[in-house]
């Protein structure tokens, strides 16, 4: 595949005329300046054809492929075939039309509609236009682009501050390969300064508040002329102004003046602020000039059934609960009290844009409502006060759905159904109930004696042997519940508290294990970006029952995987998790930089086993504190994941991660258990390995263990991603993966699997591959194909193992659903 993609890159010039040369790449030189290159490449009017792959600090370019995409079809039988489909489309619209006409006839003989006619649309492109489309045509070198691209690089440079700055461009070609590069040489000059700052406002209200706040502005004497930032700053005082009552105030009323004529590289600044204007009612050609109006707020009127579609719908009800009134007919269907904690401006108070939004913003994040709308309107009879009016249309309060799955769970194929109900305002005050009760039926693994042999084999049953049942709850509460009532939280924490609860029994003729878990918890907004999780209880229990003749097997397998997995346990979690996302969902933050951080931290049995100790609670034969008869996990956990997303050219993405974690088990039960053990290898993980097939350290089983069951106390996992845009809704991707994991102490069953600081970091195992990616915009299906690199199980000095061994032991293939990071 690399050497077609090769051979097809040394192409792309292959349909150039006399004379014309392809761009190759932009080059800016002599940027001394204070703005980056970065920034003033996207003014360039002419830009070279984009490349899979495409580093520039290393140099690296490979296959433009969306320049033979384009190039790959051939224009003439395009347009030869765009012909011939739309003659085709024309007789068969001509036949319906005869046909269409005949059928409504006989309706309307019969009194009834006629049919709409359905034609065929020759407006649709053919495979061979989206195939074109899709693609890029050459950037065929244009000298007049190039004379544009110097006057938008100098008038870009102006806004910065630099009025003399100067370009100049040069043409290299290379008459061989048919392609040109082209120089753009900056002359930057001293860049103009800020001398002085002057305020000339009009209204003396407005004044008074306006130079009171000059110590936050954005324009400081002895600063560069910029003009983005004095348009920011001319936002910043109309935003300042609508918080402080000034409810029609704008930045059109801002008009900012540059005095130029000074001597040496130095402006000056005249901030003006204009009168408020309007028209009289009775005379549209008059302007009237008026100081601006410091707005209260007076009436709030609430609605909580509004329709849109029935927007003079009048209201016979009302009721009143603090500053607001709420306006229904017959049933209020939601509690005052809920609705009004999600205001946040008040009856008498000066009009504040920032606590409007704010109120936008909660109450548009109760699950209850499909739109939220926030009107203002000036009062009849008061000139400075304004009614407030909350418009919220509410969603179908409860909702069935059926769910159906296919399953492969570590090689175990199955099938699931569920039924779902949800209830958004179960208690009137906007809580989200869901409860599912999911069936399945798994064709489980299952063991079987030899009878020519003392080995335990594994064999898969033909038919489903495994069924599984159980309820799931959960329940979602848009306010803090005991006890984080006692939690003061940032006036934008938007505090959600959420209760789950599930049940999950399995069963065969070797087994029956139950699942159940309980956790409570608290979710909430930090400062901006941030997210913080508590739940100070989570409670898991497994309890299984096994055959004789399966509890034997697994002793004599020695297999910690399935071991672990039918082993009576239960943890008793508290937790906190921290993240920072500063990716918006704004179109253009798909085109800048930004970061995911993750840091998880778990604790369980500590306290639990602290008051066993204080009341002398009695332990079972081998130390161990029970509930129920069954041992309590007792552990401390963490780990962390970066990732940082940059975006390089158009449509296309880097991203990098590190991610790593450590357990630390303690008396109770003196190991992890398996469910948060670390393993290396899957889907999300170190592709080129299977899941749990990785590690741990440079321990090789070889064929002491032929199952997936590595786990381990410590990880540490690094990935590096490409992804770039192939065809309309098909994505695909490169990447390297890099990591393992290790236990904490030694083992003497099985060596160098510890991690240690003289041999760690030679333990790496790294897999590189390419991946398609099918992005249907509300899920993802994705496939990986990765080739194991280093192996740290080999030998030190054999762990490049590249080439060295058949493509099918060290191939992996992953599917998934989603992203893997």
């Amino acid at each position: 595949m690399c050497l077609t993609f090769l051979l097809f890159s040394c192409k792309t010039t292959h349909k150039l005329g006399a004379g014309e040369y392809l761009l190759d790449e932009n080059i800016i030189t002599n940027n001394k300046t204070e703005v980056s290159t970065d920034d003033i490449k996207p003014f360039l009017r002419q830009q070279s054809n984009r490349y899979l792959v495409n580093i520039n600090a290393l140099g690296i370019k490979w296959f433009p492929y969306y320049l033979w995409l384009y190039n790959s079809v051939d224009k003439t039988k395009m347009q030869s075939a765009k012909i011939a489909r739309d003659k085709k489309y024309d007789d068969i619209n001509a036949k319906r039309i005869v046909k269409n006409n005949i059928k409504n006839k006989k309706r309307e003989a019969k009194g009834k509609k006629p049919k709409a006619l359905k034609l065929k649309d020759k407006t649709s492109l053919t495979w061979r236009e989206t195939w074109v489309q899709n693609g890029e045509p050459p950037a065929i070198l244009d000298s007049s682009q190039i004379k544009l691209s110097e006057v938008q690089i100098k008038k870009f440079l102006f806004t910065k501050g630099y009025f003399n700055a100067t370009v100049k461009d040069s043409v290299v070609i290379n008459k061989k390969n048919k392609k040109a590069s082209v120089y753009y040489k900056l002359k930057a000059g001293i860049p103009y300064q800020i001398n002085d700052i002057q305020y000339k406002i009009e209204d003396p209200t407005l004044e008074y508040f306006i130079l009171q706040d000059t110590i936050n502005s954005l324009i400081k004497r002895g600063m560069r002329y910029d003009a983005d930032v004095l348009t920011k700053e001319r936002d910043r005082i109309s935003k300042q102004q609508r918080n402080d009552g000034y409810y029609k105030f704008g930045p059109e009323f801002i008009v900012l003046l540059i005095d130029t004529n000074l001597e040496g590289n130095r402006v000056n600044v005249e901030v003006n602020v204009k009168k408020f204007a309007y028209h009289p009612e009775d005379n549209a050609d008059t302007l009237v000039y008026t100081n601006h109006v410091r707005y209260h707020i007076n009436n709030i009127y609430i609605i909580t059934d509004y329709d849109i579609f029935n927007r003079n719908k009048q209201y016979t009800d009302t009721a009143v609960y603090n500053d607001a009134t709420f306006l229904y007919n017959k049933k209020l269907l939601f509690r005052k009290k809920d609705i009004d904690s999600k205001i946040f401006f008040y009856k008498g108070e000066l009009f504040n844009n920032d606590r409007v939004d704010e109120t936008y913003s909660r109450l548009s994040s109760m699950k209850a409502f499909k739109s939220v709308t926030i009107n203002f309107k000036q009062d009849d009879k008061k000139s400075d006060y304004i009614n407030s009016y909350v418009l919220m249309a509410p969603a179908y309060k409860q909702n069935f759905a059926i769910e159906t799955d296919g399953t492969n769970t570590s090689g175990n194929l199955g099938v699931e159904a569920s039924i779902v109900y949800q209830n958004r305002n179960i208690f009137k005050g906007s809580e989200l109930l869901q409860i599912k009760l999911k069936g399945g039926l798994i064709a489980q693994k299952n063991f079987e004696a030899d009878n020519n042999s003392s080995n335990i084999n594994t064999t898969f049953f033909k038919g489903f042997n495994t069924v599984q049942f159980g309820p799931e709850l959960n329940l979602n509460f848009p306010k803090p519940l005991f006890p984080f009532t006692l939690i003061k939280f940032y006036k934008n924490a938007a505090p959600q508290t959420i209760l789950s609860t599930s049940f999950n029994f399995q069963q065969n003729s070797l087994y029956s294990r139950g699942l159940t878990s309980l956790s409570y918890g608290v979710q909430f907004n930090g400062r901006k970006y941030i997210k913080h999780n508590v739940v100070p209880l989570e409670v898991n229990l497994i309890k299984a029952y096994l055959s004789q003749g399966f509890a034997d097997q697994l002793q004599h397998d020695n297999n910690l995987f399935l071991s672990t997995s039918f082993k009576s346990h239960m943890t008793t979690v508290s937790r906190y998790t921290f993240v920072y996302n500063n990716q918006t969902n704004t179109q253009a933050s798909q085109y800048r930089t930004f970061s995911y951080f993750k840091a998880d931290l778990e604790s369980s049995g500590n306290i639990l086993r602290g008051l066993y100790n204080v009341t002398d609670q009695p332990k079972n034969a081998l130390g161990q504190y029970t509930i129920l008869n069954v041992p309590f996990a007792q552990f401390l956990r963490f780990d962390l994941d970066y990732r940082v997303y940059k975006s390089v050219r158009k449509l296309g993405r880097f991203v990098y991660r590190i991610s790593g974690g450590m357990g630390y088990a303690m008396k109770n039960l003196n190991a992890l258990p398996y469910e948060k053990s670390f393993y290396g290898g899957g889907p999300n993980d170190i592709r080129a390995w299977q899941a749990r097939s990785l590690g741990p350290g440079s321990y090789n089983a070889g064929s002491l263990d032929p199952y997936n069951d590595k786990i381990g106390d410590i990880q540490i996992e690094m990935n590096f991603e490409y992804r770039f845009k192939i065809y309309k809704w098909l994505n695909g991707a490169y990447f390297i993966d890099a990591g393992n994991i290790w236990l904490r102490q030694k083992d003497p069953l099985r060596p160098n699997a510890d991690f240690a600081l003289n041999r760690f970091y030679k333990e790496f195992a790294v897999g590189t591959g390419i991946g398609l990616r099918a992005d249907f915009s509300f899920f993802i299906l994705r496939i990986d194909g990765a080739y194991q690199t280093i192996d740290p199980s080999k030998p030190e000095g054999e762990r490049l193992v590249f080439g060295k061994y058949k493509f099918n032991h060290l191939f992996n293939l992953n599917f998934g659903i989603g992203y893997p990071f």
